[in-house]
């Protein structure tokens, strides 16, 4: 009789995920006893079974009839007839005993319980199944396995880790091996560990389930794909961005080739990759993957489709983050009818529509109802897990935010334990979050009960909360994991600074000792990467590393960054983020990047100072910072919060903090003030009524931020100031900013620009200021290297351009006022110049020899990409390999020794604005690549004007002048010659210089 057919097939196909075999056996004897005391118990209640056994004597030709009977049946999927032929069949041979039929019996009944959904049952046939059958054999693996399918059915993680574990144990000591088998095993080990919160764990089995899988069934098939999306979503739920979105898109890249676009498969890739964008904070691709998920699942399953209430789910959730309350509610009302249609209300999928609908009546400051809908989704969880679990902590926290922000303080501080207590155990991510969460609610308190006790505890969480993130910080390498990390502590660093205010005012003998906990926290998040950058460079270079390996570390990073280019022009030119072709150049940006962790991962095995200098992330302290500055300095520092402005003001031998309350939209006034000071000039076609009204929204917003931002510090400040800004402060050109209302506004001359009060520059943080200032390598021997690639010789073709003088440096055509820019510079600062025009002035040029001068000087076109800053770009002449294009991040592999670099360009301050991070783009990219001190422009500038405002600021660095004095002097003169029109702000504004502002002694 060939009865190995029953062990394979039927119910059992199901599969879920895996982890690794650390444990085949129980933990502990009180898990023994467990189980024993399960299993009679299971017995116990299947004595009706044994029963109708007993009543009908058959004989052993029968059994096995019923048998083999059974085993038809349950093929066939009629498991109600194949259940008493098996029950029959056990019975016989369970009185009668066989050492072949019995176990045989026992697996097929237990197989048939499983496909009835009586997973208890089945469990305990599936386990004396396993007792019986020989060790090892495939059988005795396989009822283990199964076993374990039958605890997670039933949610008892705990055995299924252990069934799985020893279904696993036995498989691997078979001959031969069936790698089948083995990624069956790794996947519900990876399931379990997956489930229990365990993701490293369950991110080991899912890597030897995709080792076994592709052997199984080929690289390029959907079992290998579900294991991409498996291990995609563990690395996802572990935080690292990067290794999620690798394994998410390799699963849709398999499946876009198997399958068409409208399958249920492509559906749940869809809206795994809609999650993987959610927690890295990219709401609009983790928008357009819901959306495509939801339309596949409501035309392939219809309207009320379980599926369908997930996705509406998310996408309320990203209507509720825009507070289009209308909307979410929409998607939320969809989402609760699917579920009561499929009557899933007491199921663990509904938790998470309570907690939907608690958000959003949180989001509209419904405190009662929220905390109503959060009790439900906690009760709900609590019934559903019997285990220690990360979920269950998420969940606690947002019951205890509403009740905090409902006044029940102690009931809210309660559950934070409860959910820091899990976490804690758990060591996970999110404990950071927690000690904050934790921090916020005491600091609520306080507002409400102003209670000393409530004030300490408030600053003693956020300390917690700083230093768990600062060591969470340390070793993140990824730059998609460590964005997020940033921009979530950004939140922890406002209230922490909020909260050492409010300690400075109800103790004000602590001045000292909070002001420098203040600087420490703000130096903490500005230029956080520029920083990191910089020191891993640093580190590499003095580490003692042969030069032969820096060089395979940086044709890794050029090549990365080749594919990033390549990858943003193909987006360029429309295609989307889910074509093919895109996730194929993401592969092997992916590869690029393994690789080049790997080399990192060997030079800190092989050099010890590496791993020492790359990790040795102190920031520099307060009272140091007040050495490095002269007496007439001032850093202004910057940290924009949720209500308030925090202003440092720090000067050689005083330190004043300010909390400046702002009831306005700040982000909207400063877009109004940049659109008034650029909006007529850069329109195709502008009209004389677009003039005036730029004009009168320019001087209206630019007094606004004045008071707001200036005036409450203005006592504090003297003339040099060095100003450190943050977040949308980043687009103030504050040379432009206005004491006072203008006396007339057709007059620029009788406006009071700050220009003529305060000399301005930039800086990414003190640390930066103070790396910058210790450098010791002299710059390059050579004086000047100015280039511009758009100044064509020919006197008939410049004619058109040098008529139309608003020319701005964007656009790809002819700037005839850049080569007299930099003609002058050779003229009048330094005779040793080298210029280069035209045709010899192209990007392999610039790279080639940018190395080796002291100063830089690129007139030419720019452009800032303002979401993606390293895709901002300057412009060279074309060659027949390259277009020219110079991307901020080709600058990052290069090597500079420039006491400055002037991009005189259009928006090459601009890029994109990362809160605590400055403008990332072509500045930061100079700085990195060494370069001490940076000019560059905030807009689309006119090539006339810069042209005269270069000249100037040339003139002045010959005299001796400090950069940012040469600058302000060469703004101040440039409106003294040129009044009317051209004294409008967009003409001299632009420019500011970022880092060291020592002078360059001219020649």
């Amino acid at each position: 009789m060939g009865h190995l057919g029953l062990y394979r097939g039927g119910p059992c196909v199901f599969r879920t995920n895996t982890l690794s075999c650390a444990q085949f056996f129980p933990k502990s004897p009180n898990h023994v006893q467990r189980m024993r005391l399960r299993i009679i118990y299971f017995l116990f209640c299947l004595t009706p079974c044994f029963t109708f056994a007993q009543n009908t004597p058959i004989d052993l030709q029968t059994a096995l009839s019923n048998l083999e009977a059974a085993e038809t049946a349950h093929h066939q999927q009629r498991y109600s007839d194949a259940l008493p032929l098996a029950v029959s069949a056990y019975g016989y041979f369970k009185t009668h005993g066989s050492a072949t039929a019995l176990p045989q019996s026992a697996y097929q009944l237990a197989r048939t319980q499983y496909a009835l959904q009586q997973y208890d049952t089945a469990q305990v046939y599936f386990l004396e199944a396993a007792k019986y059958f020989p060790q090892p054999s495939i059988p005795c693996g396989d009822a283990w396995h199964y076993a374990g399918r039958c605890a997670m059915s039933s949610n008892r993680l705990t055995d299924a880790e252990y069934f799985f574990s020893k279904g696993l144990e036995i498989r691997r000591l078979l001959q031969p091996k069936s790698p089948c088998d083995l990624a069956e095993s790794y996947e519900g080990l990876g399931d379990v560990h997956h489930a229990l919160g365990e993701y490293t764990v369950a991110i080991g089995d899912f890597q030897h389930n995709l080792e076994e899988q592709t052997a199984c069934s080929g690289a390029e098939s959907m079992a290998t794909a579900h294991v991409w999306s498996n291990l995609g979503m563990a690395y996802l739920r572990r935080g690292d961005y990067r290794q999620a979105l690798h394994g998410l898109e390799s699963c849709l890249a398999i499946q876009q080739r198997l399958v068409p676009e409208m399958h249920l498969s492509m559906g749940e890739i869809y809206h795994n990759l809609g999650s993987a964008y959610k927690s890295m904070l990219k709401p609009e691709e983790a928008f357009y993957y819901f959306e495509k998920s939801l339309a596949i699942y409501q035309q392939l399953k219809g309207a009320d489709a379980l599926e369908l209430a997930k996705n509406n789910s998310d996408i309320g959730l990203y209507y509720l983050e825009q507070r289009n309350y209308a909307k979410a509610s929409e998607h939320f009302e969809q989402m609760t009818r699917i579920m009561a249609h499929h009557k899933q209300t007491d199921s663990k999928s509904y938790a998470f529509v309570c907690s939907s609908i608690g958000n959003l009546y949180f989001g509209q400051k419904d405190y009662p109802n929220a905390i109503v809908w959060y009790e439900k989704m906690v009760d709900i969880w609590r019934n559903k897990n019997h285990h220690l679990n990360s979920q269950l902590a998420s969940m606690m926290t947002y019951l205890a935010r509403a009740k905090v922000k409902n006044g029940q303080f102690e009931a809210g501080f309660a559950h934070y334990r409860e959910a820091l207590d899990i976490w804690e155990q758990l060591h996970h991510p999110y404990l950071a979050q927690g000690y904050a969460l934790m921090g916020s609610a005491y600091k609520m308190a306080y507002y409400a009960r102003q209670d000393d006790s409530s004030l300490e505890w408030c600053r003693q969480w956020y300390d917690k909360a700083t230093k768990e993130t600062q060591q969470q910080l340390r070793y993140e390498l990824s730059p998609e994991s460590l964005r997020k990390m940033l921009m979530e502590y950004d939140i922890t660093v406002d209230n922490a600074i909020e909260t050492e205010i409010l300690y400075l005012r109800r103790f004000p003998n602590s001045a000292p000792e909070c002001q420098a906990r203040i600087w420490a926290l703000q130096e903490q998040m500005h230029g956080y990467q520029l920083i990191s950058a910089m020191q891993d460079a640093k580190a590499k270079s003095f580490a003692g590393i042969p030069d032969e390996e820096r060089r395979r570390d940086a044709d890794l990073s050029a090549g990365i960054i080749a594919l990033d280019v390549q990858r943003m022009q193909m987006l360029q030119n429309g295609k989307s983020i889910n074509d093919p072709e895109i996730l194929a150049v993401n592969a092997q940006i992916f590869a690029q990047k393994k690789a080049l962790d790997t080399l990192q991962a060997q030079f800190e095995r092989n050099y010890p100072n590496y791993h020492q200098l790359r990790y040795q992330r102190v920031v520099v302290p307060l009272a140091t910072m007040q050495q490095l500055l002269q007496p007439q300095q001032t850093v202004l520092s910057y940290i924009v919060g949720d209500s308030s402005v925090f202003a440092l003001v720090v000067q050689k031998d005083k330190v004043n903090v300010r909390e400046i309350k702002y009831q306005f939209p700040l982000n909207d006034v400063v877009h109004k003030l940049r659109r008034g000071i650029e909006g007529y000039h850069i329109e195709v076609n502008p009209r004389p009524v677009l003039y005036e009204q730029t004009v009168r929204q320019y001087a209206k917003t630019a007094v606004e931020l004045y008071a707001h931002l200036i005036a409450p510090v203005a006592g504090l400040l003297t003339k040099d100031l060095l100003i450190i800004p943050d977040g949308v402060l980043n687009e103030i050109p504050f040379d432009a900013l206005l004491s006072a209302p203008p006396t007339d506004l057709t007059n620029f001359s009788t406006y009071p620009f700050l220009v003529h009060q305060y000399q301005i520059s930039y800086v990414y943080s003190g640390t930066i200021f103070q790396q910058i200032q210790s450098q010791t390598s002299p710059p390059a021997a050579n004086e000047v290297l100015a280039m511009a690639p758009f100044f064509w010789r020919d006197s008939v073709e410049l004619v058109p351009y040098f008529i139309d003088k608003n020319h701005t440096r964007e656009q790809f055509h002819g700037l005839p006022y850049s080569g007299e820019e930099v003609l002058s510079i050779k003229k009048n600062y330094a005779p040793d110049t080298q210029i280069w025009l035209n045709e010899v002035a192209t990007k392999s040029a610039f790279k080639a020899h940018a190395g080796m001068y002291k100063i830089l000087h690129l007139a030419t076109h720019g452009m800032a990409n303002r979401n993606t800053g390293s895709f901002s770009y300057l412009a060279f002449t074309p060659e027949k390999d390259n277009d020219g294009i110079l991307t901020a991040g080709e600058l990052y592999v290069l090597k500079l020794n420039a006491a400055m670099v002037v991009l005189s360009a259009c928006e090459t301050g601009s890029g994109e604005a990362l809160k605590g991070e400055g403008m990332i783009g072509l500045v930061r990219a100079f700085m990195y690549a060494g370069a001490r001190s940076v000019v560059a422009s905030m807009w689309r500038v006119n090539d006339r004007s810069t042209m005269h405002v270069m000249q100037l600021f040339y003139e002045n660095l010959q005299q001796g002048k400090s950069k940012q004095d040469a600058l302000s002097a060469a703004k101040r003169t440039y409106l003294q010659r040129f009044p009317g029109q051209s004294s409008h702000p967009y003409y001299w504004s632009a420019f500011s210089v970022f880092g060291d502002t020592s002078p360059i002694s001219g020649k």
